[in-house]
């Protein structure tokens, strides 16, 4: 009988929303610092974004936010995978 472990992965998610102009530059800068974060668009034409992180790197996130002047809703999600 395999048996499952759990794995326990504390995340922070921005949800904002930004100028669409300015998302590939965005995601260059995010980019430059190797796993730091993922961004994903819900809807490139409004600009409606989306950065997951761990906790541990949100001052950079917000330092990089800040530069771009955007405003934004922190939240935190806690999942529970399992392995084999």
């Amino acid at each position: 009988m395999m048996s499952h472990k759990s794995i326990f992965t504390k995340s922070k998610c921005l949800f904002f929303q930004m100028d669409p102009s300015q998302i590939a530059f965005l995601k260059f800068i995010l980019e430059g610092y190797d796993h730091l974060a993922t961004l994903t668009v819900h809807d490139a034409s409004q600009g409606i974004l989306q950065i997951s992180f761990y906790p541990t790197e949100e001052e950079i996130i917000k330092e990089i936010l800040k530069d771009f002047e955007i405003s934004y809703q922190i939240s935190s999600y806690h999942q529970n995978l399992k392995s084999q």
